[in-house]
């Protein structure tokens, strides 16, 4: 031991460092000093000592000499393989001390260590925002300058990071998923993916949320989760300025604003803005795939979601309630498709005409009325459908179900409305709608709401001539016959017509040999109605 102390004769003038020969003092006085003698060739960078330069001079010549045994891969300097190499063992040497997880390296140790000192070294410059890696922050600066400086060779996408690119590359270029999970063989493009894989045949949950007593499988779902409590929406739209806890939900939503609809359903002509969505309607419609039964009525549904929003009929459970009046309701988007009445907003507004509607989804079955698209075509016969549930309807009565049982008797019906309109004709007594400029009660919203436009006045002038009307509407499609704009036009023929109505009836009688009034309704359920 004292042999090796007399030889740490050579000591740093700065620092008072002692180096074991005069080459490694000269270099560690580059540290102090900042002094880069060594030049790439190749490039305008510089370096402190020889060794690094010739590491750096590899990426401008492709040079790998460090190969791999056990695989064909191979690495521009000896710890890069070493780290390799523990993939394949499944060595993991560093072991953290808070907790049971170990890493391959000890620069991964030092990242996983930070989550539980809470250190965040790493600040982004623009937006004091901070950071556990330099990783981290390098991607974060990146959504301040835009900058996505690696294009995929294979199709027009670009990436801030290489590493996003090679991922990129390996999922949607090539079939090599070479992280093969050892207990179903599945197999994966990175190591991260199969880790992740791994946990689902497991029953652990490592990841907590910090404000309530769930727990989670992957520490993204978990982040996601977490985001539900804090109100925090990172992700916003430049159409409408909606917030997102996910930055995939912002790009299914911007679809939305496009139009756009890459994912075609491989058996009919529809398309759908996510993939989630295609999944789903091939579930339905072609392989017929219901795994999930209800335990109350063995109904089944494709996926869970589906089922736990049917399992709220059952239950009576409506944990949304409106904070502006008494009504509750089963799911939050309903709740907030229904504060837009308190409101009065209507945000989606039709391209062709001057209508505006609540919710996107009458919205989309408003448009068709314009272009004539009956996207849902009946498996029995040739009929075609605007609307999802006009079709699923319509295909009752070749299948003859009535699944709405009536509550007070044995009638059962092919819709809800049906069913509705007979408890109240039936069965029904109560008159709960008062109309409130008089003392006159009525069985239905609907039928108050009538009533008390009498009480209004006609407060909506026409300009050409002297009538008034209580609605803006009616009003509009008055002024057309003096103005004679006839706004809908027939996709079959060059007729125009004032008001949408007109239009489909001119449709039904003059290019479809259609008999649209038909009969549903048998001569038994009329004596009973």
């Amino acid at each position: 031991m004292s042999l090796v102390r007399a030889r740490r004769t050579h000591e740093c003038p700065y620092c008072k460092k002692k180096c074991r020969t005069p080459s490694k003092l000269e270099t560690h006085v580059r540290t102090h000093t900042d002094e880069r003698p060594f030049k790439c060739p190749y490039c305008e960078r510089h370096f402190k000592c020889a060794s690094v330069l010739r590491v750096h001079i590899r990426t401008h010549t492709g040079e790998r000499p460090f190969q791999c045994p056990q695989c064909d891969k191979s690495f521009q300097t000896s710890p890069s393989l070493t780290t390799h190499i523990r993939i394949h063992s499944g060595e993991r040497p560093y072991q953290c001390s808070h907790c049971d997880k170990s890493f391959r390296t000890a620069s991964y140790l030092a990242v996983h260590k930070r989550q539980h000192t809470g250190q965040k070294p790493f600040k982004c410059p623009q937006c004091e925002k901070q950071f556990g890696n330099s990783t981290s922050l390098t991607t974060h600066i990146a959504s301040h300058t835009g900058l996505k400086p690696h294009n995929c060779p294979h199709c027009n996408k670009c990436f801030g990071q290489k590493s996003g690119l090679n991922v990129h590359i390996r999922q949607c270029h090539c079939d090599e998923k070479p992280h093969v999970c050892p207990l179903c063989n599945k197999g994966f493009s990175t190591p991260t993916a199969l880790r992740a894989h791994k946990i689902t045949h497991t029953d652990k949950k490592p990841y907590k949320c910090s404000h309530c007593e769930k727990h989670f499988k992957s520490k993204a779902k978990c982040t996601f989760h977490i985001r539900t409590h804090t109100g925090e929406m990172p992700f916003r739209c430049p159409h409408c300025d909606k917030g997102y806890v996910r930055k995939d939900y912002l790009k299914v939503h911007i679809r939305t604003h496009t139009g756009e609809t890459p994912y075609h359903c491989p058996d009919c002509d529809m398309s759908f803005r996510s993939g989630d969505l295609l999944r789903i309607h091939v579930k339905r419609f072609h392989t017929g795939e219901h795994h999930y039964e209800c335990p109350e009525c063995n109904k089944t549904f494709v996926n869970a979601m589906n089922l736990k929003n049917h399992m709220g009929i059952h239950t009576g459970i409506k944990p949304f309630k409106c904070p502006h009046c008494d009504k509750c309701f089963r799911r939050r988007n309903m709740l907030r498709a229904h504060q837009r009445y308190h409101s009065g907003v209507k945000p989606h507004q039709c391209p062709l005409c001057e209508r505006s509607f609540l919710c996107e989804s009458r919205l989309t079955a408003h448009v068709r009325m314009h272009t004539g698209e009956k996207p849902y075509k009946c498996p029995y016969c040739e009929r075609r459908f605007r609307l999802f549930a006009t079709r699923a309807y319509h295909i009752r009565t070749h299948t003859g179900e009535r699944p709405f049982q009536c509550p007070h008797c044995e009638l059962s019906f092919r819709s809800s409305v049906t069913r509705r309109c007979h408890v109240k004709r039936k069965h029904g007594t109560e008159k709960r709608f008062k109309c409130p400029h008089c003392d006159k009660w009525f069985k239905k919203a609907m039928q108050c709401d009538a009533h008390v436009w009498k009480h209004a006045d006609n407060h909506y002038n026409c300009p050409h001539c002297e009538q008034k009307f209580r609605r803006v509407l009616s009003l509009r499609k008055h002024i057309r016959t003096h103005t004679g704009d006839k706004p809908y036009k027939c996709l079959f023929c060059d007729e125009r017509f004032l008001q949408t109505s007109y239009l489909a009836l001119h449709v039904k009688h003059q290019h479809t040999v259609e008999q649209p009034f038909r009969c549903t309704v048998s001569a038994l359920d009329a004596s009973l109605l």
